[in-house]
Order: structure tokens, then C-alpha cells, then sequence
């Protein structure tokens, strides 16, 4: 359990700089915050509480780093009709800079308790390239040790506007064929036939609605090019994660 005392520069409110006393003072009440939260939240695990000075993010990736950590979890703090505007620059700073997989969900005030059946649906979001066959065999494995039902995603580049997209259907059903045979090529390597969604349209649209409509518990993306059409991870890893209706998992 990681919490980052972030210092603020004097000029960011034009007032002189805090006393060390002011500091002493917050740096206590951090370890009683984190007491206190480990005796509510995490009853019955062992649990290890650090305290840590300086930017959050980097702070967030260096302890990573040092223990080895296998996975980062992070609030986006994003929820309801405003999560969009509200991904947060840590978690944007850490999604860019951690060298392990990245767990991220909404943080509501009030979180619903985990369904004790653990996962049943996992949705992964597949680009072309050949280095999808990594996620996809991630995604398998997750999907064997959880029992939970695997299903792929891919957005096709094109217009979201039905009229646009009818203007040329020619071209539009030959991107959408040369996906299915890609992805029906990736899991052959895989040695997977999961389900395959395929609609055409912006990626966090896309994905967000696969996920609404198999109630997904959980989406995967890669931390790499999500699609190859579209450039670097970055360019989609926000949104799809502002976007998600359930945790998002960057591998």
C-alpha cells in the first residue's frame, strides 16, 4: 500500500512555503490514514504500508520498480458523466512510465463490493500486428486461471457515421474481412477461437459498448500499439480507460 505526499511549489499559490512542521504534521497523518484504511479495507491480508515524498507518478513507478512489483493498482478518480475529463495526470503519468501491467478502474465515492464468483467475462482489444499474439495468449491464460469467458475486440478504422460508412461498403466490408482473417490467423498461432466483436468505429466507442453488452469484469489492452492503423498506445490507452465500464487491465 503506496501513498505519495506531493510537494506543491510555493508559487502555485503565492504563498511562502509551508513550515517543516506543517510537514511533519502531514507526514502523520498519512501513516494513520493508511492504517486505518488497511484495518478497513484489507482485514485478514498481510499488507505492507509505504510512505513516499516527491511526484506522485514517478514516486508510483519507482516503488514498482524497486520491489519488483507485478502489477500497479490505480483509482482513475473519473466516474459518471464527467470520468472523461477527470483520467488524472498520475494515472496517465504512470499507464506511460510503469514497466509491469497496470490495473485501472473508476473511483467512485461509494465502490460496489467484488462479486465473490470472481470474474465471468473478460474482453480483450486485439490490433493486427504480430505482436498480439502475446495479449492474446495473456488473455487466455487469465482466462484459464479465473474460469472466466475470454472474448476479442477489434475496432475497425473508418467512420462512425452510418451514412459516411455506406457511402463506400465496398471498402468497408474489405477492411472489415481482412481483420477476421488476421485475427482468425493470430489465434491459430495462439491455439485460441474465442468469440471476436468487430465494429467499426473510434476504439474506446467500440470497446466500451463490447463490454456494456457482455458485461464484462475486466478489459485488456496491450501496452504497446493497440492498432497498427492508428499509431502508439498512448493515442487510445486514456480514453478506452475513461471509457470502460468496468477495470481495465494495460499488459
Amino acid at each position: 500500500m503506496l501513498h505519495v505526499i506531493e510537494y506543491l511549489p510555493a508559487y502555485a499559490f503565492d504563498v511562502p512555503s509551508a513550515p517543516e512542521s506543517y510537514w511533519q504534521q502531514v507526514r502523520a497523518e498519512a501513516v494513520r490514514s493508511l492504517h486505518d484504511l488497511n484495518n478497513l479495507k484489507f482485514t485478514g491480508l498481510e499488507t505492507t504500508q509505504l510512505i513516499r515524498e516527491g511526484d506522485v507518478a514517478t514516486e508510483i513507478v519507482k516503488v514498482a520498480d524497486e520491489i519488483g512489483a507485478g502489477l500497479i493498482m490505480i483509482p482513475t478518480r473519473g466516474h459518471g458523466r464527467f470520468r472523461a475529463a477527470l483520467l488524472g495526470s498520475v494515472a496517465a503519468k504512470v499507464l506511460h512510465d510503469a514497466h509491469c501491467p497496470v490495473w485501472t478502474s473508476a473511483h467512485p465515492e461509494q465502490c460496489e463490493p467484488a462479486p465473490e464468483a470472481g470474474f465471468e467475462s473478460i474482453l480483450c482489444a486485439v490490433g493486427l500486428g504480430a505482436e498480439t499474439a502475446s495479449l492474446i495468449r495473456a488473455a487466455a491464460e487469465l482466462g484459464a486461471r479465473t474460469g472466466a469467458t475470454v472474448r476479442l475486440v477489434h475496432a475497425v478504422p473508418g467512420e462512425e457515421n452510418p451514412v459516411q460508412r455506406s457511402m463506400d461498403l465496398e471498402f468497408a466490408r474489405f477492411l472489415m474481412e481482412s481483420a477476421r482473417t488476421s485475427i482468425a490467423s493470430l489465434q491459430r498461432v495462439c491455439g485460441t477461437a474465442f468469440d471476436v466483436c468487430m465494429e467499426t468505429g473510434k476504439p474506446s466507442r467500440v470497446i466500451a459498448a463490447a463490454a456494456r453488452h457482455h458485461e464484462a469484469d475486466l478489459v485488456v489492452i496491450g501496452h504497446g500499439k493497440l492498432h497498427t492503423f492508428a499509431g502508439q498506445f498512448l493515442t487510445h490507452a486514456y480514453s478506452i480507460v475513461r471509457d470502460s465500464p468496468c477495470p481495465v487491465l494495460s499488459l
